[in-house]
């Protein structure tokens, strides 16, 4: 058996998108295995896998600064000797990493291109810029894997993974009728849709189609927020942030017919099974590669760039131009209607 050790971190929705692709790997590669070093919170992405050992890495907990990853590759260097090394991440900590085991145990390292200069470009204080599409980055952990001598076909047909549930997920799937997923938040202001026009789309939703299930996603202190909505009231409208593991939320992502998400880590996870997503987006945009697995670009929504010209404004939707903050808002709720009933309807 050949293993590829493969480092790859941060962040949420990055290690998500590598999810897919090593699949497709380990489906035409029989005789291959991985090792994936990340944050112990990601493992549950990765435990449908066969051939995949995921060991969690607290960074900034157990190998802080240049010392902590020095220990670190120590360690690792005890451990069972990889074939290769593919840095994912191609960052400081695996920069320094990555050749350390490489030249240690004389392995090969393949490390992902990320064309930064290209993305800044991109995102420069410019009206009507000419939006190339950069390389996706489910293209980019490809090419590493390309690279170490096992080229991948991304095209091929291959089920979705099988996340199994607890019991508490009886209670959320038990009604009936259509299930629609809701990511209403991302980590950054310039990538979240206004809430209250999120509100109005919803209950477009609910008037156009009575017997749909709505189900919010997010963090904790998210569901507490949601709580609050007027809309929370309606017994179709289901909360599950804060209620439930990680490995049951991708259990009941499984089970959806559509999702709704901002640029965000749940736009990554929904992709896992194939199911239709509708994504809005704000300071970043889908041609910095980050749109999610074998979704069709017009499922995405932008906002109007003849009102914000110099849009996008950041690749990861950290920074906002002055003067753009609510640019998002002029994507209407009925945009998001109607891009969204056919797929429920479907």
């Amino acid at each position: 058996m050949k293993e590829i050790l493969l480092l790859r971190f941060s962040a949420m929705g990055d290690v998500a998108m590598l999810q897919p692709i090593l699949r497709q790997a380990l489906a035409q590669y029989p005789d291959l295995r991985f090792r994936l070093l990340s944050r112990p919170a990601f493992a549950p992405f990765f435990a449908p896998i066969d051939r995949l050992e995921f060991v969690g890495i607290d960074l900034e907990k157990d190998y802080q600064g240049l010392g902590g990853i020095w220990r670190l590759s120590k360690e690792l260097q005890k451990g069972p000797k990889p074939l290769a090394i593919a840095d994912m991440h191609n960052v400081l900590r695996t920069q320094v990493l990555g050749p350390l085991l490489s030249w240690s145990w004389g392995i090969p390292l393949a490390k992902m291109q990320k064309e930064r200069g290209a993305k800044k470009k991109l995102a420069a204080p410019k009206a009507h810029k000419n939006i190339q599409y950069l390389r996706s980055h489910h293209l980019r952990y490809a090419d590493v894997l390309a690279k170490l001598g096992f080229p991948i076909d991304l095209s091929a047909e291959l089920a979705p993974p099988i996340f199994e549930g607890s019991t508490a997920l009886a209670p959320f799937l038990a009604p009936q009728g259509p299930k629609l997923g809701v990511a209403p938040k991302a980590r950054y202001a310039g990538k979240t849709y206004p809430l209250e026009l999120m509100q109005q789309s919803l209950e477009a939703l609910l008037a156009a189609c009575p017997n749909l299930q709505i189900y919010l996603f997010g963090g904790p202190s998210e569901g507490q927020e949601f709580s609050q909505w007027p809309i929370a009231q309606s017994k179709q409208l289901h909360i599950v942030a804060g209620q439930l593991p990680l490995s049951d939320e991708l259990a009941l992502m499984s089970q959806l017919t559509a999702f709704l998400a901002m640029d965000s880590s749940n736009m990554h996870m929904a992709a896992f099974f194939e199911k239709p997503i509708v994504s809005l987006w704000g300071a970043s945009h889908p041609a910095f590669g980050f749109y999610p697995w074998r979704q069709p670009l017009e499922y995405a929504l932008l906002p109007d760039y003849e009102q914000f010209p110099m849009l996008p404004s950041s690749r990861n939707g950290s920074k906002m131009f002055k003067g753009y903050e609510n640019a998002m808002a002029s994507i209407s709720p009925q945009q998001i209607v109607d891009k969204l009933l056919p797929l429920l309807q479907a």
